[in-house]
């Protein structure tokens, strides 16, 4: 098991990682492209567009199959 600070839980993280792409800061292929880290932007999970926040959150097939069964699980939890 992780050691995570006290009262630091999941639905903390999973705020704060939701919150990242909203500015921005995710290290997307898209972004590292933009800053000469990465040389390409492709998604490397589908190979079809740039991969920006929006795309890996929202409209990345691929990911929304990794993303879906999460999701399920918090919608679960009680």
């Amino acid at each position: 098991m992780l050691n995570m600070p006290q009262g630091w839980n999941l639905l903390d993280s999973l705020i704060i990682m939701w919150k990242r792409p909203i500015h921005s800061k995710l290290p997307t292929c898209e972004f590292l492209s933009s800053k000469g880290v990465c040389p390409y932007s492709i998604c490397p999970l589908c190979h079809t567009q740039p991969e920006s926040s929006s795309h890996l959150f929202l409209k990345c097939n691929s990911a929304r199959s990794l993303w879906k069964p999460v999701l399920m699980g918090l919608v679960n939890m009680k």
